[in-house]
């Protein structure tokens, strides 16, 4: 079952925000002073820090961020580099322009909260994954009820929790979020030493918690409050589950790469195979690649599945120098038509994507347009063998040439991610696969330079990077010739521009898998095999965010989507489906 997810109903009273569902402030006067005395001071996070490789917090409330803001402020002020998982639910986000109003006073001094609010997850339920300080602080956003959020980590996450903050309004207002058997249910990951604070000291929380095995003690809190809470277990931990020390990820293209980082990023040592000297060959050897959503508004699996891929693809490449911030305007077309391309605008928020009117898209396009579109400013560009090569400058990622055969070589336990080289594959799981065929055309204009623009989307796509026009489709159906394609790309980029003197500068021309059903294949293959597979036109968005679902499955901890969408790529799904029907892409094999 999906939720709506809708924002915060709140106001400002004074300078402090106020939730009026809730009848209750966010936080007090003195902001992060108050998140010191109250979770991190009575907990000493920071010494227990010191001494970990990895530290996980969960948080029932994210509210303004504050919290999040201030601990990790006060963890890259230490300078220990320890991985942080903090993970925190909220069931009405609130937006940028609240946040940077309530907290105006003190995000000057949090390094990661402009960076924050440049990847903000849009109101969608479920798992937002977003990462900060060169992946050392990873941040998984839960948007719904915290009654089934709460259900679903202790389900999928087995490393176990450090420090628990209970920071979601008062007991009395918000009484879903503090039920016995809710709180009852920390001590199942709670490991050694583990903590629980809170603001509050409600006789009911006390009870709950030593119900449950916790001691509890009150803490002094002037001046806003006489006392906070401290908590913690007093038998049988938890015994956390390790990742693996190491995994084989075989190629070294946008899905092995990405791969290898999500891997090299939980603690794991990653032998990168690939079959060439450089990384980034083959179809992600593309100059130029548009990183864009296919999205559509419904809380279906599937468009669950896009929204939490995209959103988390462009966040995770924003920071990388090969990846180029220049946005995106989809114009409706047959494919995407004006109601559900209206749609996701409202699903997904005037941070992620808004419409355009007329003089908006002249300003940003340079030229005159009254045909409807739509603005994704987070949408990106991507240089392709630059960004493989910068995905995979990691520590714990050691990259060899060479060629495997997966029928002799043992290569412990594996994720495959071989771009278009499927016949390599063993026969199980069936799969419902062929190889299509993409294309890219770069064009300049002789004696000048092209002003940098924002990619154009309709019936292909055609961007502005560097210098270039570079005009591409999705797949064709059918091998084209060089000239027949770079005629129709010529003729995309005079549709959308007018440009009359364009002159042809390169083409990249690679093979793409496409697959029956046209979502990529995620997951476990066979017991120490899995698939990063199959990514079509959508490998600069799925191929990274598959790396992140595998990494987490492989590390036992929390994916960041939901449950359901995740079920759409599973390998598997043909075997099943052929147990029914043929398979419908039999003829096209390669």
């Amino acid at each position: 079952m999906t939720e709506d997810i809708s924002f915060a109903e709140t106001e400002f009273r004074g300078k402090q925000l106020y939730s009026r569902e809730y009848s209750d402030i966010y936080f007090a006067a003195d902001g992060p002073l108050e998140v010191d005395r109250v979770f991190i001071n009575p907990a000493h996070l920071l010494e227990r820090i010191e001494t970990a490789d990895e530290f996980t917090i969960v948080e029932l409330g994210f509210g303004t961020g504050l919290n999040f803001f201030q601990t990790a402020q006060r963890v890259l002020q230490a300078g220990r580099f320890t991985r942080l998982r903090y993970i925190s639910f909220e069931n009405h986000p609130i937006t940028n322009l609240t946040r940077r109003q309530a907290l105006q006073k003190w995000s000057r001094g949090w390094e990661l909260f402009d960076d924050f609010c440049q990847v903000t997850p849009p109101p969608v339920q479920g798992w937002h994954r977003r990462y900060f300080a060169a992946g050392t602080i990873e941040l998984s956003l839960y948007f719904g009820s915290v009654k089934e959020g709460l259900p679903d980590f202790l389900n999928q996450d087995q490393r176990g929790v450090d420090a628990w903050f209970l920071d979601g309004f008062n007991p009395k207002t918000n009484q879903s979020m503090w039920t016995n058997d809710l709180i009852g249910s920390l001590r199942e990951r709670t490991k050694k030493d583990g903590t629980v604070t809170s603001f509050s000291v409600a006789g009911s929380l006390r009870r709950a918690l030593e119900e449950h095995g916790f001691s509890v003690e009150r803490i002094p809190n002037a001046p806003h409050k006489r006392h906070t809470l401290l908590a913690k277990l007093r038998d049988q931990p938890f015994d956390p589950v390790l990742s693996p020390l190491e995994v084989t990820v075989v190629g070294g293209g946008f899905a092995g790469t990405a791969t290898a980082l999500s891997l090299a990023r939980k603690g794991v040592q990653v032998n990168l195979l690939n079959s060439s000297e450089q990384l980034g060959n083959g179809t992600s050897a593309i100059p130029f690649a548009l990183q864009h959503g296919r999205l559509s508004a419904s809380n279906s699996p599937d468009a669950l599945y896009r929204i939490h891929a995209y959103t988390f693809a462009c966040a995770l490449a924003r920071p990388f120098p090969a990846c180029l911030n220049l946005g995106a305007i989809q114009f409706a077309d047959e494919n995407l038509p004006l109601s559900r391309l209206n749609g996701v605008t409202k699903q997904m928020n005037l941070e992620w994507c808004s419409q355009l009117n007329p003089e908006e898209l002249a300003c940003l396009l340079g030229v005159q347009s009254h045909a409807p579109a739509t603005w994704f400013p987070r949408s990106n560009v991507i240089k392709g063998p630059a960004f493989c090569h910068e995905l995979a400058q990691h520590p714990n990622i050691h990259i060899t040439q060479r060629k495997v055969d997966f029928d002799q070589d043992a290569l412990g336990l594996t994720v495959v991610a071989i771009g278009a080289n499927l016949p390599a594959l063993p026969n199980e799981p069936a799969l419902e696969s062929t190889i299509l065929e993409g294309q890219v055309d770069l064009f300049s204009v002789p004696n000048e330079t092209l002003q940098t623009k924002p990619s154009v989307v309709r019936d292909g796509y055609v961007a502005r990077p560097e210098g270039y026009y570079c005009a591409g489709s999705t797949y064709e159906y059918s091998n084209w010739s060089a000239g027949v394609a770079t005629h129709t790309n010529r003729q995309r980029v005079q549709a959308t521009y007018g440009t009359k003197n364009i002159q042809s500068t390169s083409l990249f021309r690679g093979q793409r898998v496409v697959n029956s059903d046209r979502f990529p294949i995620v997951g476990q293959a066979s017991q120490d095999v899995w698939y990063n597979l199959g990514h079509g036109s959508s490998g600069t968005v799925s191929a990274i965010f598959a790396g992140e679902v595998i990494a987490s499955r492989l590390c036992k901890q929390v994916t960041p989507s939901t449950e359901p969408a995740l079920r759409v790529l599973d390998p598997w799904r043909f075997y099943h489906r052929q147990k029914r029907r043929p398979n419908p892409f039999l003829h096209r094999m390669k």
